[in-house]
């Protein structure tokens, strides 16, 4: 779950996703790549099926975005920056689905 709210720097696409946005593009941050890594050489875990857990993860954040969007359309929020949240829906779904095929060979 950690890796689906990583930005990476020069992510366009997860800068479509606002959650986290830049926070760890910043100087001093690993990439999602070398977390990534890093968890692996410290846990000695495969991370072959680390594709399905990132779309299992985009899949989850955009369900919690869309409960987001629908209070916000109904005017239940009571703060700002609600507003980008349903946009983000079909971007997850979208990196899911992307994850799935890599995970594929497709």
């Amino acid at each position: 779950m950690t890796l689906t709210y990583w930005h990476d720097h020069g992510d366009t696409y997860r800068e479509l996703i606002p959650v986290a946005v830049g926070v760890t593009t910043q100087r001093g941050f690993p990439t999602s790549r070398e977390v990534a890594e890093k968890y692996a050489a410290l846990t000695g875990r495969d991370l072959s099926l680390l594709p399905f857990y990132l779309a299992f993860s985009s899949m989850k954040l955009a369900v919690i975005f869309e409960g987001v969007h629908a209070r916000y359309i109904r005017g239940q929020t009571v703060s700002e920056g609600y507003e980008g949240a349903g946009a983000a829906v079909p971007v997850l779904v979208s990196k899911a689905l992307r994850e799935l095929r890599a995970l594929a060979g497709a």
